[in-house]
């Protein structure tokens, strides 16, 4: 399973089930990287008002699809159930520290995950938008 996640400096995901934030130049970089995402209708929000030739699956079963091929926009829920069937991960980190009732679970920071990737960039809300890919390490 490949997935997308936004996070703040804590880890955290959203603060009274709604987004902690969102950024303009995060949702373009998405277009412009994965010409395939799924995601569900909450987070198709922030997409629809957008001009964009990638194809858009919208499924509100996430994160229960085994799809390995294609990348899946997480926003609404907890990851500790699927983090063993996650094999690569983009965090966008918003580089603040929120509120926030739901963090994702997945340590980053641990030899399980190699950064094979990063990017940084000034957002339309944020000054420092840091985009990160991981890979879980295979046991040898």
């Amino acid at each position: 399973m490949k997935i997308i996640i936004c996070l703040d400096d804590k880890n955290g995901m959203l603060y009274n089930k709604r987004r902690q934030s969102k950024d303009q130049t995060i949702i373009q970089d998405m277009i412009e990287t994965f010409p395939f995402l799924i995601m569900n209708s909450y987070s198709y929000s922030l997409f629809k008002d957008y001009d964009y030739s990638i194809t858009i699956q919208i499924n509100d079963d996430l994160p229960k699809i085994d799809n390995d091929k294609d990348f899946q926009f997480i926003e609404q829920n907890s990851l500790s159930l699927y983090e063993n069937r996650i094999s690569e991960v983009v965090v966008y980190y918003w580089n603040r520290k929120y509120p926030a009732d739901l963090r994702c679970s997945i340590d980053f920071t641990s030899d399980r995950w190699q950064c094979i990737e990063e990017k940084e960039w000034v957002g339309s809300s944020h000054e420092k938008i840091t985009r990160k890919r991981y890979i879980q390490k295979v046991d040898e």
